[in-house]
């Protein structure tokens, strides 16, 4: 299992409120970071998994498709969120799934729901953090570096003085020491 019951888990949504643009459920980090004329702005939550359930593909058009995949319902301040649940889906080098967090919303309810919060897409925070990282020391424009820049500088703000915990370049597997990623440690 890639989530266990009782944890907690902080992922990201990105949103902005300009007329300019179309408020979309899925913001992609690529689409964030080349429209900083946008002003994104971002919403941190912590998720607390409270269900695990095995789930079969999405793709599958079987009448039992097998269900042998980690679907997951989570929580955050009385918000329901689903991951790879009813069913998993991915793509064929893909599991960009696994780390996406969806409000659940009612059908036919979609505007009011991105009305009510803002983001209704989350992608667990270290991933995200990763990718601005790397976008700011590659060779961009200057506003979209002084727009990552910003982001960055936020998110880490609000980690600090929300969770007191900082996100750190680390090695998570002692024997495997060329795999490292971000991750959150205490301040």
């Amino acid at each position: 299992m890639r989530y266990q019951l009782n944890e907690k888990i902080l992922a990201i949504g990105f949103y902005h409120e300009s007329d300019e643009a179309t408020k979309m459920i899925i913001n992609s980090i690529g689409y964030v970071i080349s429209t900083p004329h946008l002003n994104w702005k971002f919403k941190i939550i912590e998720l607390e998994v409270i269900e695990h359930h095995k789930v079969g593909d999405a793709n599958d058009t079987s009448e039992n498709p097998e269900k042998k995949y980690d679907g997951y319902i989570l929580t955050a301040d009385g918000v329901s969120f689903r991951n790879q649940y009813p069913h998993a889906s991915y793509g064929q080098i893909s599991d960009t799934a696994d780390r996406v967090f969806r409000v659940v919303v009612e059908p036919g309810k979609l505007p009011q729901a991105i009305e009510k919060h803002k983001a209704v897409h989350y992608h667990l925070l270290s991933e995200q953090y990763e990718f601005l990282k790397d976008n700011i020391h590659r060779d961009r424009e200057p506003v979209i570096v002084e727009g990552v820049a910003r982001l960055i500088k936020e998110i880490d703000q609000e980690i600090a003085t929300r969770f007191s915990k900082k996100l750190e370049w680390n090695c998570p597997y002692p024997d495997i020491p060329e795999i490292k990623h971000y991750g959150l440690v205490s301040i």
